[in-house]
Order: structure tokens, then sequence, then C-alpha cells
């Protein structure tokens, strides 16, 4: 499995604190058959979680050479969740945010409000040349409220990613069954952890439910990692 949102990069967001919790994270993800992931930081314009990637790139470094001490033999990529605002381009052109491979923007909606800019931001992100990754459509009240609403996004290029463990029921019953849906009509490009703490990944279990909803292998693996090819990068 490949990995494509998480929050593996210690001290600077709400996700891992130290080094050490990373450090242990990663190797239970490697005993689980997680090839690479990507270390996507909340950015969050005027908030605390405004860690620039210069800021990022450092702990990155040292997290790297750590876990190739404890012969953690994982891809690491570092990139951010960006909570969308009107400067993002902006933003990636003064280097204070990374995309993937310098080109696929992670972007994370309102939880429970409409941001009636947010079609226009993204439209203008993909007229730059941009691909925009959507983190975790299932979880947004926009989409719960009118699934087909997604569509707008998807006739634009973005991209869906969910996260798996809504399929486990994480963020409640109409997550889990608004990812269902998405799968099924194979609307989701990626599948990511979105980790925030020390758990197991649950690789084995995650293929067994997504064959028990009814999906055949070749999407399973695209959405694991076939549809990584595309946009991996060295960083």
């Amino acid at each position: 499995m490949i990995d494509i949102h998480s929050h593996l990069l210690p001290g600077v967001d709400d996700g891992f604190k130290t080094i050490e919790g990373s450090l242990e994270q990663l190797k239970q993800a490697q005993e689980e058959g997680v090839t690479d992931i990507v270390l996507t930081p909340h950015y969050i314009l005027n908030s605390e979680f405004e860690s620039s990637y210069a800021e990022n790139k450092k702990i990155f470094s040292l997290l790297k050479k750590e876990a190739k001490k404890e012969g953690i033999n994982i891809n690491l990529y570092l990139s951010n969740e960006i909570y969308i605002n009107d400067n993002i381009d902006k933003l990636v052109k003064s280097k204070k945010i990374n995309p993937i491979n310098n080109k696929y923007l992670l972007i994370e909606l309102p939880m429970n409000s409409n941001l009636v800019t947010s079609e226009r931001i993204i439209f203008n992100l993909i007229s730059e040349g941009y691909k925009v990754i959507l983190a975790h459509p299932e979880r947004y009240m926009i989409f719960k409220q009118d699934k087909k609403k997604i569509d707008k996004y998807l006739s634009m290029g973005v991209l869906l990613q969910g996260n798996y463990k809504s399929l486990f029921g994480k963020y409640g019953k109409a997550s889990k069954k608004l990812l269902k849906y998405l799968l099924k009509t194979k609307r989701i490009t990626f599948l990511g952890s979105d980790i925030h703490k020390n758990e197991k990944y649950g690789v084995k279990r995650l293929k067994f439910k997504l064959r028990v909803i009814g999906l055949k292998r070749d999407y399973i693996d695209n959405l694991l990692y076939k549809n990584f090819d595309s946009v991996r990068g060295e960083n």
C-alpha cells in the first residue's frame, strides 16, 4: 500500500508530536507492507499550522536519516494538506507550501459549511497547471447532503482521496455510506490513512473490506498503489 495522506511529520501540526512516535509508526507501517508515505502536515493560513516548507524540510531530513538508522525502508515524500484559501498559488511560488512532485496539491475544504469560492479557487489552480487532489470528500457536510455536488469538482479534473478508515466507521455512518458510494462508482482515485496518532494501518483488513463491498481487484490495486505512479516524484 502507498499512503498519500498522513500527519507523520513530528511537531508541526496536530499529528505526531515526537520523532520517536513517528519512527514507531513507520516501523508498524513497514511491517504491514506500506512502501511509500506522503507526509502532509496541515497548512492553514492565519493559524498555528503555518510551518513553512523550509522548516518542514529540516524535520523531514532528520526523520529520513533516523528512519534509515532504524532499518526502515519506506519511501517518504514531503508535501502539505492545504486548507483552501485564495493564496495557494502564491504560497507555492514563495515556497511556503510544497506540492507533491511540484504539481499535485492535496486540498481540504471546510467540514461543516460551504465555501462559495471553493470551485473558483480550484478551477484557477487547475488552469495554472496544478493537479488538485481533494482530501476526504466523504467527510464534508456539503457532499453528505448532496453527493451529486461532487461531480462538479470531478468535471473540472479534481481527483478524490478517501480516508479508508471511514469504511470502518471512524467518521460516522454518513461518511461511511458516502465513501462506499464513491468507491462503488469509481469516483475515488486514492485511499489514504490521514493518520494523526500511532495506530495500525490494517492493510489486510482494508483489502478484505474493499472486496466485500464489491470492488474488483484491478480497481483495488489502483486505489492502493498503482495510481500513485503518476504522482511519484523525488522530494
